[in-house]
C-alpha cells in the first residue's frame, strides 16, 4: 500500500528528525552490516580466507564510482538477508505451526523416529529424500508463509509480453507476490489460509506437480534465489535433527 509507505517511512516529519538525529530509523539489519563493514576494514586482508565482503571491498578500491560505499552497504545487506533471515524465517514457520498443530508434530516425529530405527542413528540428508511427511511440512511452510513478500519485479523484454488477452509493451515492469500466489485456490486447494501439511499428500501427481511449480518462495525461472539448494539442505536437516533430540511444546496455543 504506497500511500502508507509514504505516510509510514517517506514522512517527512520522521526523514527530517532521523537527519537531525532525533529518531533512529537504522534497522538492525543495516546496523550489523555496518558494524561488519567497518571491522573488515581495520583488519588485515591477508588474515582470512576471502568471502563476499572481501569481494565487495575490493571492488570498491577498483572502482570507487560505481562500485560505491553505498553499493557495498545495500550488497552486505542482501547477503545478510539473503543468507540468515530468509532461512531463519522459514524454520519458524514451521516449528510455530507444528506446535500450534499438534497432530501433525505428532505425524513428522514417528516418521522422524521411524526412519531413525531403520537406520540406527540420526536422520541424514540423503534420508530425508524419502520422508514424504517432512517434505510435506517443509513445502507447506514456504507455501503458508513464504520469506519474502515482494513483487520480485521482471521487466518485459523488447519482444513485448502476452498474458492471456493482455498484450504487456517492452520495458514494462511485472511481478508476482507469493503470498498472494500461494492463496489460489484453484492450484492448491481449499482453506489455503490453513496450515495443512496433507495436502501435498492427497493430492494428484498432476496437481502436486502443478502446486510445486507455483512455489514462489525462492522465486522462479533464470532469477531463483541462488542459494535456494543450500536454504533446503538446512531446512531439512534441521528440523528433524531438532525434533529428534528435544522435546518441544508451546507455552501459549493460540486460538
Amino acid at each position: 500500500m504506497p500511500f502508507l509507505d509514504k505516510l509510514l517511512k517517506k514522512n517527512p516529519i520522521r526523514l527530517g528528525l532521523s537527519r537531525l538525529g532525533y529518531l533512529n530509523s537504522t534497522s538492525p539489519v543495516v546496523e550489523f552490516a555496518m558494524k561488519r563493514i567497518a571491522e573488515r576494514k581495520e583488519e588485515s586482508t591477508n588474515d582470512k580466507s576471502p568471502d563476499f565482503l572481501s569481494h565487495f571491498l575490493k571492488a570498491h578500491e577498483l572502482d570507487p564510482d560505481y562500485m560505491s560505499p553505498r553499493k557495498v552497504m545495500a550488497v552486505t545487506m542482501s547477503n545478510v538477508f539473503a543468507g540468515s533471515d530468509t532461512t531463519a524465517i522459514t524454520l519458524r514457520t514451521i516449528l510455530y505451526n507444528l506446535l500450534q498443530n499438534p497432530s501433525t508434530l505428532e505425524k513428522l516425529l514417528v516418521e522422524i523416529k521411524t526412519v531413525e530405527k531403520e537406520n540406527g542413528n540420526y536422520v541424514s540428508w540423503s534420508d530425508t529424500r524419502h520422508m514424504p511427511y517432512l517434505d510435506a511440512v517443509v513445502r507447506e511452510g514456504l507455501r503458508i508463509h513464504p520469506a519474502i513478500g515482494l513483487s520480485l519485479e521482471r521487466v518485459v523484454p523488447c519482444t513485448g509480453l502476452t498474458i492471456g488477452k493482455h498484450y504487456l509493451p517492452p520495458g514494462t515492469i511485472v511481478g508476482c507476490n507469493a503470498w498472494a500466489l500461494h492463496r489460489n485456490e484453484d492450484i492448491f486447494g481449499k482453506e489455503t489460509d490453513e496450515w495443512r501439511p496433507e495436502r501435498w499428500l492427497e493430492c494428484s501427481q498432476e496437481a502436486r506437480l502443478e502446486m510445486n511449480g507455483a512455489l514462489f518462495s525462492f522465486g522462479m525461472g533464470p532469477a531463483t534465489c541462488i542459494g535456494k539448494n543450500i536454504s533446503l539442505m538446512e531446512i531439512y536437516k534441521f528440523v528433524p535433527a531438532l525434533l529428534a533430540r528435544y522435546k518441544v511444546r508451546s507455552l501459549c496455543v493460540l486460538t
